[in-house]
């Protein structure tokens, strides 16, 4: 009996009754896109730009009471301009850490770990404040006073919030942040790509379609 069947034949229909309409497949929910800021990140962020701030000036200070003392007279006074020529190079690798350049980082792990970061800052700190003393009485040595002051005070402030942060773990809280952060963002890359594929791919069988 089932030799009978044609295949490809339609089943049979009585008078008057309509053919039920194609079950649509209702389309999959697409993620929600991942949130574009995140305010503790962002708070981070602006705490690398004070402490870059502050460095910078340690190391404008340090140049200025470097031109200030001028050639040194006796060996006293050419470590003391040494020491100041190594304060001016600690300030810039604070600078560079502060910007969290991920492949100056992998060179230099260590620098990762928020606590000898602070150490770091309270030391720089401490070479401008002992180094760049100016006692001349005109502007330029004031002005070195003045920055001398400024900078090394702002710059032990920073130095001080790292070490605390470090005892309270607040760095491993952010580099999970910044972890999750990437991973997000990876992910929506992939999905951004995913969609315009399936938009290439929905274009090109129309045009097959209509041929």
């Amino acid at each position: 009996m089932g030799s009978d069947i044609e295949e490809g034949r339609k089943p049979l229909q009585l008078p008057g009754a309509t053919e039920p309409p194609p079950m649509k497949s209702k389309p999959a929910k697409a993620p929600e896109r991942a949130p574009r800021g995140d305010w503790l990140l962002a708070f981070f962020r602006l705490i690398n730009i004070i402490t870059i701030c502050c460095a910078a000036l340690c190391m404008v200070a340090d140049c200025m009471a470097l031109v200030a003392k001028g050639k040194p007279e006796d060996i006293a006074g050419a470590i003391r301009q040494g020491l100041r020529m190594y304060s001016i190079m600690l300030g810039g690798l604070i600078v560079l850490t502060e910007t969290e350049w991920d492949r100056f980082l992998s060179l230099f792990r260590a620098l990762d770990g928020w606590i000898i970061r602070g150490f770091l800052q309270l030391f720089e700190a401490g070479l401008t404040l002992e180094l760049a003393r100016s006692t001349g009485a005109s502007d330029f040595h004031r002005s070195t006073q003045l920055y001398r002051v400024v900078a090394g005070a702002s710059l032990s402030g920073c130095g001080s919030f790292y070490v605390l942060g470090g005892l309270l773990c607040v760095g491993r809280l952010k580099r999970a942040r910044c972890k999750r952060t990437k991973e997000l963002v990876k992910v929506q890359q992939e999905l951004d790509s995913v969609d315009r594929r399936r938009g290439e791919l929905r274009s090109l069988l129309a045009v097959y379609s209509d041929e």
